[in-house]
């Protein structure tokens, strides 16, 4: 499991929850061990609260890329604004200077 260091503090409780749950399990399986229908019940558990901590972060990683690719569209989109805006001031002072000239 990776906790980047983006990750916001209600993010981090819930890992943190889930870890104690993991604890919990681990103790239970220990504490049951005599019953092998107990330890593979706790193993089971054990491996679904993992599996959702790793979807969990799966999640958090699509989520970050996707809000690196919209920072990147709306900086083309600033980029193609302003370009828009240069190409306008140019063709107005290529316009005004063959203006110029014919006068």
């Amino acid at each position: 499991m990776v906790v980047g260091r983006d990750v916001n503090m209600q993010d981090l409780v819930g890992v943190s929850g889930v870890v104690k749950v993991v604890a919990f399990v681990e103790l239970m399986a220990v504490a049951n061990a005599v019953s092998f229908q107990a330890v593979r019940v706790a193993n089971n558990a054990k491996a679904d609260v993992i599996s959702m901590v790793e979807f969990a972060s799966v999640n958090m990683v699509l989520v970050k890329r996707r809000i690196v690719v919209m920072v990147f569209a709306f900086h083309m989109v600033v980029a193609n604004v302003v370009n828009i805006q240069i190409a306008r001031e140019l063709f107005d002072a290529v316009s005004n200077a063959r203006f110029m000239k014919h006068s």
